[in-house]
């Protein structure tokens, strides 16, 4: 069974959505901000029934903007343009907002969307566990839509340094170059050793590939895993295991530390989970996080390497001390229904 974040997306919505319908516009946007007084940033930014802004160290959300749909996804480019996923199989949208101000600039209709990178050129790639991937272009107005994998399900998205897209497709990741014209991309090669289930994948800064994989987790009796690839190989030079179960997110940070997120159901129903970590090359458990943690969704890494997760399942987002050593902040304020995460 894939994966479908756009399922808990509906779920965990369906009472905390807000009143209205259909995607925000110039015409009648989400509700708008209030004014903040100018800052450079970097921010944390929550969705979920709510896009929040945060100055990294509150707790007070500097801005936030209600969402119809809620946000399933986010990712921002260099120029300033916070994306925003969210949708069902009926309705969906792609909204463009001011990175520092919250404002809408614009968005695209779409439907199911749950998947976003963005390209060192500015190129926005979406998916949604179908059979295509939607671009757009720098800024985020819609360029074309090409069935590049007919016979997958393009799930789970990443961009490495040299600006590959990676796309989990099925049991295999796709790996597509850049190609003319711009914006466009061709498939160079698969990985298919050591993927199986694949849900999502990220690059360490040393230009590693990790891939969390997680077999029959739909049936509850996978036994999930990380296969680590090094730059440029199809074959994984090490796979990570123990302490993971129902796994949902993973993140490296600029270290090397490897943070899995798992959420497991139990026998008395859902476990509130817990994170796992990993040293550097390490295919063993360093420690587990528990403080704070609620069923876990999501990650983000700030600048000094704090772990910020998305508990889902108690509406926080919980920071923590490199390494998870410390519980150093918990986020409550600003936040209704948490599913995903970004810094920049």
């Amino acid at each position: 069974m894939i994966y479908r974040i756009a399922s808990l997306v509906a779920l965990l919505l369906c009472c905390a959505q807000c009143a209205g319908a259909g995607p925000p516009n110039s015409a009648s946007p989400a509700t708008l901000p209030n004014a903040a007084p100018a800052a450079l940033g970097p921010f944390l930014y929550v969705g979920g029934g709510k896009l929040s802004q945060y100055a990294l160290g509150d707790s007070n959300p500097r801005q936030s903007v209600d969402l119809s749909l809620g946000a399933s996804a986010l990712a921002l480019d260099n120029r300033g343009n916070l994306f925003v996923a969210n949708g069902d199989v009926s309705e969906g949208y792609i909204a463009v907002y001011d990175a520092q101000s919250l404002e809408l600039r614009r968005s695209e209709a779409l439907t199911d969307d749950t998947f976003l990178a963005v390209s060192n050129r500015g190129y926005l790639y979406a998916s949604n566990c179908g059979g295509g991937i939607d671009v757009f272009t720098p800024g985020g107005m819609k360029y074309d839509y090409t069935r590049y994998l007919r016979n997958g399900a393009v799930c789970s998205l990443a961009i490495d340094r040299d600006d590959d897209l990676f796309v989990v497709d099925g049991n295999s990741i796709a790996v597509f170059a850049p190609a003319h014209p711009p914006g466009r991309i061709k498939l160079v090669r698969r990985i298919r050793s050591g993927i199986s289930g694949a849900r999502a994948l990220t690059f360490a800064p040393s230009g590693e590939l990790f891939v969390l994989n997680c077999p029959r987790c739909g049936y509850h009796r996978g036994r999930p895993y990380v296969s680590v690839y090094e730059p440029g190989s199809s074959s994984p030079a090490r796979i990570v295991t123990g302490d993971i179960s129902e796994a949902a997110a993973l993140a490296v940070d600029s270290k090397g530390r490897l943070y899995v997120a798992s959420a497991p159901l139990s026998d008395k129903g859902r476990d509130p989970g817990w994170v796992t970590v990993y040293a550097p090359g390490a295919t063993k458990p360093l420690r587990k996080i528990v403080a704070g943690i609620g069923r876990p969704i999501a990650f983000a890494l700030d600048p000094s390497d704090n772990l910020y997760v998305a508990n889902s399942g108690k509406g926080s987002v919980t920071v923590y001390a490199p390494g998870g050593t410390k519980l150093l902040q918990t986020i409550t304020k600003g936040i209704k229904v948490v599913l995903t995460l970004a810094i920049h």
